[in-house]
């Protein structure tokens, strides 16, 4: 037997309707330290995966199984499920020869409703990379709100310089002409990075703003947009965090198809380097 109590349901709408603009097909997986829920996009040009992740306290383990557990579920009909107001808790019951779960609510007034069953799977390999917390850059939501409105009808990739005192982001034509530049200074608490020497280093990174609704809606669950470097493939891993839980997208490499997706990585650069024969040190 595995039951599991979700707290905070509200939050739990907010974070599902974002997920909403990757893909209504998700997994919710269940392990001993955390609950996500799971979604993925892809298109020509890259594949994106997203997962909304809570942790203790957001959730209450009552009784534990043996393993972990994946449940295939249907967001808009799990949104469509928790919509009452006077809805306080989620529990997720799980018999012990398992291959269903039940969904129940508990009101306010200490009332129940079955929910839904959903259905298990096997266990997934492919999942939102974990990151490097050492090396980071993190941007004020509003600002980055501003940044994805200008850059609305770009399709392309986005690019980013960062030092500890500042963040240059921009678009480039396929002519190679930079478009819509925008700096952020730490000065004006509008970005900070670090774990880095900007003396000697920087960071680059670049991502997608695709699917834009989803970018558009995860920030306005957040202060700060995070930027990572990923610990599985050498690509960006984009953070929207909250106290309990968080929303965490990655692009994965082992399922890249088109060289457009290459571009997206996040890592520490020189930003000298020396001239052979020359005892002195040249901007790049």
């Amino acid at each position: 037997m595995f039951t599991l109590q979700i707290l905070g349901l509200g939050e739990l709408r907010s974070s599902i309707f974002s997920l909403l603009a990757v893909s209504n097909s998700a997994t919710l997986r269940c392990f001993p330290s955390s609950v996500s829920l799971a979604v993925s996009y892809s298109d020509e040009s890259h594949s994106f995966l997203v997962s909304f992740q809570m942790f203790d306290p957001f959730f209450t383990i009552f009784s534990r199984g043996d393993g972990d557990y994946n449940f295939d579920i249907d967001l808009q009909e799990l949104s469509r499920l928790i919509l009452a107001e006077e809805d306080l808790f989620l529990t997720i019951l799980v018999p012990s020869a398992f291959s269903s779960a039940s969904l129940i609510s508990s009101t306010r007034d200490g009332k129940f409703r079955s929910l839904a069953s959903l259905w298990t799977m096997l266990p997934q390999n492919r999942g939102v990379s974990k990151f490097d917390l050492k090396l980071f850059v993190a941007i004020d939501a509003v600002k980055f709100r501003e940044i994805v409105a200008r850059l609305s009808d770009y399709n392309g990739p986005i690019f980013a310089t960062a030092s500890t005192s500042q963040v240059k982001f921009y678009g480039r034509t396929a002519e190679g002409e930079i478009i819509g530049a925008t700096l952020l200074t730490a000065e004006r608490r509008e970005c900070l990075a670090g774990g880095f020497n900007d003396k000697d280093y920087e960071i680059k990174f670049s991502f997608a703003l695709k699917p834009k609704d989803f970018f558009g809606r995860s920030m306005e669950l957040t202060k700060l947009v995070w930027f990572f470097e990923s610990t599985r493939w050498n690509t960006t891993v984009i953070c929207f965090a909250r106290e309990w839980t968080n929303i965490v997208a990655s692009y994965p490499r082992d399922i890249c198809i088109t060289s457009f997706l290459n571009s997206f990585s996040l890592h520490k650069i020189l930003r000298y380097k020396r001239v052979p024969n020359l005892d002195r040190y040249v901007y790049i």
